[in-house]
């Protein structure tokens, strides 16, 4: 059986269990086994048996909107298709929150599980197509109220059958320089001693956003004067949380990692992730071969012609530096590497990240490389990213050196 006819059965068998849900129901595959494919499907078949049906594509950002469902719908020879559909970010359709369709597409379900959002969902949408990687366990509730999970193929399963490549991820610690350590350890000194005097890890975060409200309501705060000190430590506690997040985001030894790993590992292409925009574009900067793609970027030919270029493989552009923007949603080539400077403590967003590299290709592993600063909360939200991803994939190792020799001597 090819790749195709393979992921063409999956994609049919959860389109089986979504009917047997009378349409409405949420897939949740890993990404690259074909959820787009699967929207498709469900329209196309929408079409041929309900007569001018009103039918929306929802999605989280205009990226997926403009470029990827036209680039899909042309794809699979369905482009007569795409003027009897409407395609819009939740943001804009959620003003038609009383308006009937007949179908509803929910791309990147997992994106409008909040409590303002999901009132878009109100019964008046006949079926509902909800598409996602991967549900936070805190969300189940709102789907099932929603479009209940119909069918599930987890990344390991996928991976067994050979509907998507094997994985590693390399944990690589970094070393800070001398000026580094000595503003990083004053950031962490001032937030622990905030952190204590606001009663401890566990109730600090709420007590500190209950003397911010006091500081921004000065009634208020004339009537408890006689918390001036914790309120003095409220304000220090944020500002060194703020401290202490930016830095770990733009750490410039990350930079220079992040370089060495590209040139010593000689990586063809790879995506690399960073949470602030500043940061990704540092990475370009006297770099030939990267190329930022990412919300900032004002010129939107600039930014689609970035991706497209990369894509394709073409004009030197064979590394994107990016934050969010094909974090999710961009169907990708067979990529092999990702490299994440920086992150959120959400598994979510590290899931999303990972099934970039998924795609799969005969005898492919993918490497994932995370860069963290050691003993610290970069340190702590890695491990929590990664709380939901199989250990034996993952590998804590040294330094760069160590990496390629492992890649050298077990994967090359």
């Amino acid at each position: 059986m090819t790749l195709f006819d393979l992921k063409d059965k999956y994609q049919r068998i959860a389109l089986n269990h979504w009917h047997h849900k009378k349409c409405i129901g949420t897939i949740e595959c890993s990404t690259g086994i074909g959820k787009t494919r699967m929207a498709l499907l469900a329209i196309e078949w929408v079409i041929k048996t309900i007569e001018n049906p009103k039918i929306l594509i929802l999605t989280p950002r205009e990226t997926i909107r403009d470029i990827v469902f036209p680039q899909e719908f042309k794809k699979w020879n369905l482009e007569h298709l795409l003027p009897k559909v409407e395609i819009q970010c939740i943001q804009t359709a959620y003003k038609r929150k009383n308006e009937k369709f007949e179908l509803i597409i929910a791309d990147e379900f997992h994106n409008f599980l909040s409590e303002h959002y999901s009132l878009f969902f109100n019964n008046k949408c006949e079926k509902i197509l909800g598409l996602s990687a991967f549900i936070p366990l805190d969300r189940y509730a709102v789907i099932n109220s929603i479009a209940p999970i119909c069918y599930r193929i987890t990344t390991d399963f996928a991976v067994k059958i050979g509907l998507i490549s094997g994985y590693i991820e390399y944990n690589i610690p970094i070393e800070l320089t001398e000026k580094e350590k000595i503003y990083f350890n004053d950031v962490q000194t001032k937030y622990d001693e905030a952190e204590e005097a606001l009663g401890g890890s566990l109730v600090a975060y709420e007590n500190a956003i209950y003397y911010k409200k006091l500081l921004s309501n000065k009634p208020l705060y004339m009537q408890n004067t006689n918390d001036i000190n914790s309120l003095k430590y409220a304000k220090q506690y944020w500002k060194a949380m703020m401290d202490r997040k930016k830095f770990l985001y733009n750490c410039k030894s990350k930079l220079i990692a992040v370089r060495k790993l590209i040139d010593e590992l000689d990586l063809k292409q790879s995506i690399i992730f960073s949470q602030s925009t500043k940061f990704a574009d540092e990475i370009c900067k006297n770099r030939k071969d990267i190329y930022p793609f990412h919300t900032n970027i004002k010129n939107k030919e600039t930014k689609e012609n970035n991706l497209s270029d990369f894509l394709i493989g073409i004009n030197n552009i064979n590394h994107l530096s990016t934050c969010k923007c094909v974090e999710e949603g961009i169907d990708l080539p067979s990529l092999p590497v990702i490299i994440n400077t920086s992150r959120v403590s959400s598994p979510k967003s590290h899931i999303q990240k990972r099934g970039r590299c998924l795609r799969y290709e005969d005898n492919k592993t993918s490497f994932i490389f995370n860069l963290y600063i050691k003993n610290s909360q970069d340190e702590k939200w890695l491990r929590s990213a990664q709380s939901t991803t199989d250990t034996k994939k993952i590998k804590w190792v040294s330094n760069i050196e160590e990496v390629k020799q492992d890649i050298l001597t077990n994967y090359s």
